[in-house]
């Protein structure tokens, strides 16, 4: 259930970029194509033209993606209609995040498949997608070898190293035997893979196979082909790192934060347990911390030979994606959008059209018990969302903690300060520096004992603060939004409806903080 919309600058959690695009700050408008309304993808979709052949393509590699698995019927017929040419994308992605992370993970996607739904009643001439692209290539595991499961961390200790979408999930038996509840068919999907590329395509099909979600893994040979001449351009005409430098610049002069950096080379090069930068030094191209190394010949031989062993970075990874999907927008939340608007220059370099740029969903789940609390303590949701200090300075307003004020003894004491010193003009005048040390002790031992006072009266409440601080700090753990840390599996294990509830809520045009009961 719905109980609240909060608009994001209310929640104190979000930069001055992103909410600038949501409110389409002029300043912007330079840095990105089309905004996120219904109305606009009408002129998104007459412009995105797509070749038949790239079709072609995505359909054959999507089949053997999923050769070992049993789709649903609104999945085989997604990716049949993936042919015509009146079918489109919506894409998110994600890194291959153990057991999905934190719960944006699911947000991305769900909003992803509600606002297919949504164009599909809006345009019901057209066919709509909705994509998950996973991060396979991405090689910082420190980012997703864990998940916070009712404030425990669940951290999964892997030596391999390399594209994670490569790496074995042999090991994830024991622990997700000291996960408590877990359900079944999570644990199967890690145990029984082989690796965490099947495990994820195999958790994503279980929680949203039946919404027609497809997953997509961009390490593939015959995607990357279509792809060797942006490997060329890059690594051997330095094309693009001018073009998202000047872009980045002009953001800068905008007054906002580039968030990706811009290198010359923005290619990895990949192996089974590896996934290094490519710089050219000396006029040959070297592999980081490797013996690998080319000149201008074997490198572009290699790029038409091995093109799957080029692994774009973040600059060049939208673009790859753009290029082998028909896609109209792509899913993202606050720091992938960012980046995003670094990227426009190089998508026009190619002619190929940028897409929507439409921000995720944004919630945060509260439960009875907790809805309860807050309104016996006469606050609202949008309190809940104060930092620490405000949240607690509120609390002592709401409980009608008195705070002892000193007022009176302290203009006493100025008096007094005043009348020893009209005393000593009289007598000797040198006391005068005495007479101000020592009523600037008495103040100071004044301000001490109101503070021990006051603190002393705080005690008074100090169960009832405790209370409501501890359940602030639950729905915000770690100081942050709910979900950019708790696992879905909080609620799911409880409401195995979780996932669905949350559909059913949710307004993909609602650019706001949801506050949800499940």
């Amino acid at each position: 259930m719905n109980l609240s919309s909060l608009p994001l600058e209310k929640t104190n959690q979000f930069s001055n970029l992103f909410l600038d695009y949501i409110k389409e700050a002029q300043d912007l408008k330079a840095f990105y194509g089309r905004y996120p309304s219904l109305e606009n993808f009408k002129g998104q979709l007459q412009e995105k033209q797509f070749d038949p052949s790239k079709r072609e393509v995505l359909v054959s590699s999507l089949k053997e993606q999923y050769k070992d698995f049993q789709l649903s019927a609104v999945q085989n017929q997604s990716i049949e209609q993936l042919l015509l040419p009146e079918t489109f994308t919506i894409t998110t992605g994600h890194q291959l995040s153990l057991a999905t992370g934190p719960l944006y993970f699911i947000y991305k996607i769900l909003t992803t498949i509600r606002l297919t739904e949504e164009l599909t009643k809006a345009f019901p001439e057209n066919n709509f997608v909705p994509v998950f692209w996973m991060a396979t290539e991405d090689h910082d595991i420190a980012e997703i070898n864990h998940f916070y499961l009712f404030g425990k961390k669940y951290e999964w200790e892997t030596s391999e190293k390399g594209p994670s979408g490569k790496i074995s999930t042999a090991n994830l038996k024991e622990l997700f035997e000291k996960v408590p509840d877990c359900p079944a068919w999570l644990s199967d999907a890690y145990c029984n893979s082989k690796s965490l590329v099947e495990a994820t395509r195999k958790v994503a099909q279980y929680l949203f196979g039946t919404y027609g979600l497809i997953v997509i893994d961009g390490d593939d040979k015959n995607l990357k082909k279509q792809f060797t001449t942006v490997i060329e351009n890059d690594l051997l005409e330095n094309k693009y790192a001018p073009i998202a430098k000047q872009t980045s610049e002009e953001l800068q002069n905008a007054g906002y934060k580039a968030q990706a950096f811009v290198r010359n080379e923005n290619f990895f090069y990949l192996g089974d347990q590896t996934r290094e930068r490519i710089e050219k030094q000396d006029g040959n191209y070297k592999v980081l911390n490797s013996d690998i190394s080319f000149d201008n010949d074997s490198l572009q031989n290699e790029i038409g030979d091995f093109p799957e062993r080029f692994s774009p970075n973040v600059i060049l990874r939208p673009l790859y994606q753009e290029m082998i999907l028909p896609n109209l927008a792509y899913i993202g939340g606050p720091g992938e959008l960012a980046y995003w608007l670094q990227l426009k220059g190089i998508f026009e370099s190619e002619n190929i059209p940028f897409p929507i740029l439409f921000p995720r969903k944004f919630a945060t789940i509260i439960g009875k018990a907790t809805l309860d609390k807050v309104k016996s303590a006469n606050l609202d949701l949008a309190d809940l969302f104060l930092h620490e200090k405000d949240f607690f300075e509120l609390l002592i307003e709401k409980l009608q903690v008195e705070k002892l004020e000193f007022n009176e003894e302290e203009n006493l004491l100025l008096q007094i300060k005043n009348s020893l010193l009209q005393k000593a003009t009289k007598a000797d005048k040198s006391f005068f520096p005495a007479i101000e040390a020592e009523v600037s002790k008495i103040n100071k031992g004044l301000e001490d004992l109101g503070k021990r006072l006051n603190k002393a009266l705080e005690n008074k409440h100090e169960t009832e603060l405790n209370k409501l601080q501890n359940l602030k700090r639950k729905l915000f753990p770690n100081n942050e939004l709910q979900e950019r840390s708790d696992n879905f599996l909080n609620f799911y294990i409880n409401n195995p409806d979780f996932i669905s509830a949350i559909h059913k809520d949710l307004d993909p045009f609602e650019f706001k903080m949801e506050c949800l009961m499940i």
